[in-house]
């Protein structure tokens, strides 16, 4: 059985995981964007 604080990090860092992804996504979303305007 997991005790509570493990869990509460466990939740943490996949809290965190996803936060990162999201700006990641969202920085790789701006970036090629921009590219994809300047390419037509």
């Amino acid at each position: 059985m997991i005790d509570k604080k493990r869990k509460r990090q466990l939740d943490f860092d996949l809290i965190l995981i996803g936060v990162v992804a999201f700006l990641v996504l969202g920085l790789v979303l701006v970036v090629f964007g921009k590219e994809f305007k300047r390419s037509y």
